[in-house]
Parts: C-alpha cells; sequence; structure tokens
C-alpha cells in the first residue's frame, strides 16, 4: 500500500525536476568536498588537542 502512494510521488517530483539535474550534481560534488575538508580539518584537531593533553 505504501508503494502504491510513494512510487507516483517519487516518479513526479524526477520529472518535475528532471531540468535540475545537472545543477544538483554540481551541487553534490561541492558539498562532498566540503564535508571531506571538514572532517580532515576536524581529525586534525583532534589530534592537535589529544597531543597538547598529553604533554600535561
Amino acid at each position: 500500500m505504501a508503494l502504491c502512494l510513494s512510487a507516483p510521488v517519487v516518479v513526479g517530483l524526477g520529472y518535475a525536476f528532471s531540468h535540475s539535474v545537472d545543477a544538483v550534481a554540481k551541487g553534490a560534488t561541492r558539498a562532498e568536498h566540503v564535508l571531506v575538508l571538514a572532517t580532515v580539518a576536524a581529525l586534525l584537531a583532534v589530534g592537535a588537542v589529544r597531543r597538547l593533553r598529553a604533554r600535561r
């Protein structure tokens, strides 16, 4: 029953927004790069804090 309701909604949304697929793909690529950079920065910060605490 849920599939009968959700499938037309998903297909309809795909049809309605199909013209902007390229823009969404570019935005997703940028978001992935930002996420990787943020993760690396967070890991470096955690490592720095652990080293500072170990010295004390």
